[in-house]
Formats: structure tokens, sequence, C-alpha cells
């Protein structure tokens, strides 16, 4: 699953990335990535697995000038001794206010 720092109060059709309904996003790299991790929260539980059955995170930045402010949100929010392996890199990203995309691969 991939995912965007986005408003997560409404409904998992509502944030893809070309939808319109996209204009909640927050302005720093650490609300788009506290956004995204809890909408990662919200598809592992609905896919009936949690974080600390991630196997794989893939993080995309706009500018890995942010890699420290995501890197901070992500360490504060991955379980002790569950972090999965990850990669990170630089994107251009679905839309200009996008800082931050998550892929996460999780066993069930």
């Amino acid at each position: 699953m991939g995912q965007i720092g986005v408003n997560v109060s409404r409904p998992a059709r509502d944030y893809r990335a070309n939808s319109p309904r996209l204009h909640a996003r927050q302005e720093t790299e650490s609300h788009q990535t506290a956004e995204a991790l809890s909408r990662v929260d919200a598809l592992l539980a609905e896919a009936g697995t949690s974080k600390d059955r991630m196997l794989q995170t893939i993080v995309w930045l706009k500018s890995m000038d942010d890699f420290d402010a995501m890197n901070q949100v992500w360490e504060d929010w991955v379980p002790e001794g569950h972090a999965p392996a990850r990669a990170c890199g630089r994107a251009d990203l679905a839309s200009d206010e996008l800082l931050v995309e998550f892929t996460v691969t999780a066993a069930l």
C-alpha cells in the first residue's frame, strides 16, 4: 500500500493522488509523515494486520533535506524491535504539495 500525507478523516477511496478532494494536506514534512503513517495504521488494521508485521517500507521524499524530520516521526511510530527493511529515495511525487509517500508491505 502506498500512502501520502493527507487528512485521514475521509474514506480511503478519497486518497487517490489525482482526487480533487485532496485539499487538506499539512504543510510540513513532519505533519505529512504523521498523517501518512496514521493512514498506514488504518489500512493495516483494515487488512487484519499491524505495523508489528511490516516486512518492507519504501519512503519517497520530495527533498532529501526532509529526511531528518521524516525519520524522527518514523522512529516515534515504528514499534521497537519491529522496524522493517526500509529504503528511502527522492522522487517527483504525484502533486506539488506532497513531501512524502510511503509504500508498505506487511504480512497478514
